[in-house]
């Protein structure tokens, strides 16, 4: 019988991984339309290799000038082009839009020891945090302050561990480490910050994840489940195997009020160790990223940086039973507002949440997210799952 059902299971891969075979020439065809240009192979791969934590080599911008003319003139439209970068990146996507915010503001946010990685992040992270930081680098330096300022360039090596929102397509969430790389640098009329993500090692498992309102809040469940929770691939263990992110923020001394952002990026997931990745999803996720950032960057009711640490400070006092009784009170909240939707996992949630000890079991990263997420969601007007009196009384100067 286990024989039999391993064959049928077999079978159904090969059928799954025939689709997508056939998808993906759809999708290739579709993206070949826009194509990104020979030239920039070179500043591309360079940058790759700087983002190596073993590289002892100083940083190097003149070997970026073909790269940054290109990002000079590229559309900041919201528009992604697909291409070839180098046999390593493959398939590579760009992605270019411009927000309006200087580049001292979205530091302010996006590297402040005091508020967690994951701020500009929220709809696409579940969680992140500095493990380590390279011994020439053993601290983030003030850089929204400095960035205006620059003599030298400014580099950061460290680790960084990230959990990711649930896709939306698949719904399997991973976890993993990255080598982050940062370098600020003048060139010309500009100021550039470079952010670069380098994932060597495999993530963790592939888990069960739900999206429940992408659009309007970023309300998610973590089932903790191996499996992809689409496809009728429940069975499968899935890992995202490698990839590379490199986002560009780029500030014009003529237009201090807005900023450039370009991001390339290329990853590698699936399972057997076959990639099913293609561009279309990396050029899907990209767009829901800027979406994401614009909620929030551009957002008129976003508190200072202060304000933000203040809450934050609040949350990593609480104790793990307050914490926990915070996470019951949201998750409860999920099954009263979304409780009756086709995508909610009713029967998990009885046997998990209601009857079983879910919550207990979940890190504290895990259970401050929750809170900080909500705690976002509030000020930003992004509708909040909880009710004044429960998840969010801390706000409001209550004991939680």
């Amino acid at each position: 019988m286990r024989r039999r059902r391993q064959s049928i299971e077999w079978l159904f891969l090969v059928m799954v991984t025939t689709l997508v075979a056939m998808l993906a020439i759809v999708c290739g065809a579709n993206a070949g339309s826009k194509t990104l240009p020979a030239d920039i192979d070179s500043g591309l791969g360079y940058l790759y290799e700087f983002s190596d934590p073993q590289t002892t080599a100083p940083f190097e911008a003149p070997r970026l000038e073909k790269l940054i003319t290109f990002l000079l003139n590229a559309k900041a439209d919201g528009v992604s082009s697909a291409g070839h970068a180098g046999a390593f990146l493959d398939p590579l996507a760009f992605h270019a839009f411009t927000v309006k915010r200087s580049l001292p503001f979205i530091l302010a946010y996006a590297h402040n020891p005091g508020i967690p990685p994951q701020m500009l992040t929220l709809g696409t992270v579940r969680f992140a945090s500095w493990k380590a930081f390279d011994e020439h680098y053993p601290n983030r330096p003030d850089i929204a302050a400095r960035i205006n300022h620059l003599d030298a360039p400014i580099i950061i090596r460290g680790l960084e561990h990230e959990e990711i929102a649930p896709d939306p397509e698949s719904g399997a969430y991973y976890s993993y480490d990255l080598q982050r790389t940062l370098v600020g640098f003048r060139h010309g009329a500009h100021t550039f910050w470079v952010s670069m993500s380098r994932q060597n090692d495999a993530s963790d498992v592939g888990r069960k994840g739900y999206v429940m309102d992408d659009r309007n809040a970023w309300h998610y469940i973590y089932s903790a489940e191996k499996g992809i929770r689409k496809l009728g691939l429940g069975w499968v263990d899935s890992y995202m195997y490698e990839g590379f992110s490199c986002s560009i923020f780029i500030q014009s001394d003529a237009q201090p009020d807005q900023v450039k952002i370009a991001i390339f990026k290329w990853l590698r997931a699936g399972w057997n160790g076959i990639n099913f990745v293609k561009y279309k999803h990396i050029r899907e996720g990209l767009e829901r990223y800027e979406e994401n950032l614009r909620r929030i960057l551009e957002n008129p009711d976003l508190p200072p940086p202060s304000e933000i640490e203040a809450a934050q400070r609040r949350i990593a006092d609480l104790d793990m039973e307050t914490l926990q009784r915070l996470n019951r009170d949201y998750l409860l909240a999920l099954d009263q507002r979304y409780g009756r939707t086709n995508d909610f996992p009713r029967r998990w949630f009885k046997r998990e949440v209601v009857a079983g000890s879910y919550v207990d079991q979940l890190s504290r990263p895990q259970l401050e997210s929750v809170v900080f997420l909500e705690y976002m969601n509030s000020v930003l007007g992004m509708h909040p799952v909880t009710a004044p009196d429960g998840l969010l009384a801390w706000l409001h100067g209550a004991e939680p």
